[in-house]
């Protein structure tokens, strides 16, 4: 999941925030807690544990067990397919 369109042009107008009724807009991210399918072909069933904004992307730690060791990753939305879906949306002030 990438960041929304306006705050994408927002900053390439070289504004450093798009306010809407003086707050700043909310984004969608995948929730922590979703469980979701990574690997070449989505077959590692993983759990959302974490998220990263950065500019321009938003990255996800996700979590799973391999036998009896614990694996841990940070992945794009594009390496990952959702199972079980859960948005939830995030706010600044």
């Amino acid at each position: 999941m990438a960041f929304p369109k306006e705050i994408t042009a927002a900053i390439a107008r070289g504004e450093d925030r798009l306010h809407r009724n003086g707050k700043p807009p909310d984004i969608s991210v995948i929730a922590p807690g979703t469980v979701v399918g990574i690997g070449p072909k989505h077959e590692i069933e993983a759990v959302v544990f974490a998220i990263c904004i950065t500019w321009p992307d938003i990255t996800y730690h996700v979590v799973w067990w391999s036998g009896n060791e614990r694996k841990t990753e940070w992945i794009r939305p594009t390496e990952m397919l959702v199972v079980q879906p859960q948005e939830c949306r995030i706010g600044f002030q």
